[in-house]
């Protein structure tokens, strides 16, 4: 969270001033809880309270205007696939997911919100962690993604990597190449 966000989302919220300040020196700066509340003169009950207002309100904020599309994440499962045919995993609303993105090759854990209402529509979700630093999939974002986007344990070890990799990057993998 920056600055501004923090202000932005504790002016919202109508946070009292020694406590805003608390809830700064905490959530932006680092500082102890416990310190905090001492040195701003609030009690630690308050700036608790403030503190977890402050990141539910910025999560429901981002899941009302942040949503990441099917276009962003990878494709793990196609027809050609012996080990998960697409339409072969049914989700279910509350589950946690796993899907890839493309500007990172990292996956990244959604607990899926609803379900299409017809096959091969869209589910909805949000992201429960961040796993990557730097990356614009942030905690609490919604995405919307399909079923052939999904991985799962049968699909962890092969997330769209070809079984067979090109002769010029074979020597790359570990156990080939070291002698």
């Amino acid at each position: 969270m920056t600055d501004y966000q923090f202000d932005l989302l504790a002016r919202l919220l109508g946070i009292p001033s020694p406590a805003r300040a608390a809830a700064r020196a905490v959530l932006i700066d680092g500082a102890e809880t416990v310190a905090a509340a001492q040195l701003q003169g609030c009690a630690a009950a308050e700036l608790t309270q403030a503190m977890a207002d402050i990141l539910a309100a910025e999560v429901d904020i981002r899941g009302a205007f942040v949503l990441h599309g099917p276009n962003e994440f990878r494709v793990t499962v196609g027809h050609h696939d012996t080990h998960r045919m697409p339409g072969a995993v049914t989700l279910a609303a509350g589950q946690e997911v796993r899907l890839v993105a493309h500007s990172t090759e990292r996956w990244i854990p959604v607990r899926v919100l609803s379900v299409p209402a017809q096959a091969g529509g869209y589910y909805e979700g949000v992201i429960v962690e961040q796993l990557v630093t730097a990356s614009r999939f942030q905690f609490g974002d919604r995405v919307r993604f399909g079923e052939d986007q999904v991985m799962t344990p049968d699909s962890a070890a092969r997330p769209g990597v070809p079984a067979r990799l090109h002769r010029r990057f074979q020597g790359r993998r570990p156990g080939h190449g070291d002698q």
